[in-house]
């Protein structure tokens, strides 16, 4: 049975020393945030703009690559082969790619209004 309050004695102290703890430190957690670094703003609305052109990039790839798959699929009618399902992806594919388009317009527009930015960045 002494073990057993020793045990806990020291589960105890223990416990006390981190309350303790957490008291002294509590103050200097609540204290004012540093102020923001601006540059690292205006350095990430540069990168999501970098970003967007980037994207704008691989969505006019989407639409070359739907428009040589558009000359396949007529190439192989031409030949005589059932390209039914062909077309169906086909179509599918250039509606995502319209999609795609929308929310990137939308996103652009949102980046280049650059709101909470003022004249001096």
């Amino acid at each position: 049975m002494k073990s057993l309050n020793v045990v806990t004695k020291s589960l105890m102290a223990i416990l006390t020393v981190v309350l303790l703890a957490g008291v002294w430190v509590m103050p200097a957690a609540a204290a004012e945030p540093p102020a923001r670094d601006y540059p690292r703003l205006e350095y990430g609305l540069e990168l999501a703009l970098i970003r967007a052109d980037a994207l704008q990039d691989k969505i006019d790839t989407a639409s070359a690559v739907a428009d040589v798959a558009e000359e396949f699929i007529a190439g192989e009618q031409d030949k005589g082969f059932d390209t039914g399902d062909l077309e169906v992806a086909l179509n599918t594919f250039r509606t995502q790619i319209g999609k795609a388009q929308i929310l990137h317009d939308s996103a652009a527009q949102i980046l280049d209004d650059k709101a909470g930015f003022d004249s001096d960045g």
